[in-house]
């Protein structure tokens, strides 16, 4: 299994920052614009895409920047050019569109300003857009950053309609934080720690069939402080299409002497 964001196993080319001014504009209201070299295995088996902004040196507030670069995606070269805007804070935001070129066409990916506060990332952000196969159909989708707390992160999602040729934004898939992929099985895994170090968890699996996104299994571990343990609530999807459950209840020490 490999985690979409940090990494254990990689998916596609590394961006490494070369960041050579090939345009530069003196007014703030005016976008600066960049080109980034690019190096790096082609194919799945490389680090996520990963925009090192650090060569701005925190950007002059209220900036737009425009940075050109090329990401792969089994084998193809596809160049894609993103907006952001620097904020008070020495941080940056996407802004305006993302533009590639994919599968023999010109794609734009528009970014509402609604998306603006939660997709701010700071100068040496990683991971703040991913190109993957999020539905296991063999085309590239795209992933944008979208927030992060504690222990969890969002991306918005957008799958590729190869009916349509075109991208289109995926609300279920978006709701869904922490996604890992395992393409053997071809599942898509969430996985979240929701306190008690750990012990108070969710853990989902979930598959497309026909096109839906379909939830195959669950659990979720809580804790009763009336009683002090903590209660694992396990789901599964039978082969019938039923939603089959169980509890089980563990104390504090019996979960510790499984680590």
């Amino acid at each position: 299994m490999k985690y979409f964001l940090t990494i254990t196993q990689t998916w596609f080319a590394i961006i490494v920052i070369t960041a050579v001014a090939f345009t530069a504009c003196t007014k703030n209201s005016e976008t600066k614009k960049y080109k980034i070299g690019d190096t790096g295995p082609a194919g799945g088996e490389a680090e996520p895409l990963n925009i090192d902004l650090s060569f701005l040196e925190g950007g002059t507030p209220e900036q737009t920047y425009q940075i050109a670069h090329n990401v792969t995606f089994k084998n193809q070269i596809i160049p894609m050019t993103v907006f952001y805007h620097s904020n008070d804070e020495g941080g940056y935001y996407f802004t305006e569109n993302i533009t590639f070129d994919y599968n023999g066409d010109n794609h734009t990916l528009d970014i509402p300003e609604d998306w603006y506060p939660y997709n701010s990332i700071g100068e040496d952000s990683t991971y703040n857009i991913a190109v993957d196969d999020f539905n296991f159909d063999g085309y590239m989708d795209i992933a944008i950053y979208n927030g992060s707390g504690t222990s969890t992160f969002w991306y918005n999602y957008f799958i590729y309609n190869t009916k349509g040729k075109r991208y289109e934004y995926n609300e279920e898939l978006s709701g869904l934080p922490n996604i890992f992929i395992n393409e053997e099985r071809q599942i898509l895994n969430l996985h979240t720690n929701n306190g008690h170090a750990g012990l108070m968890y969710t853990s989902s699996d979930y598959k497309w069939i026909n096109g839906k996104l379909t939830l195959m299994r669950r659990d979720n571990q809580d804790y009763d402080p009336d009683r002090d343990i903590y209660i694992l609530t396990s789901g599964v999807l039978n082969n019938y299409g039923v939603w089959e459950e169980k509890k089980q209840q563990f104390t504090e020490t019996q979960l510790l002497e499984e680590f």
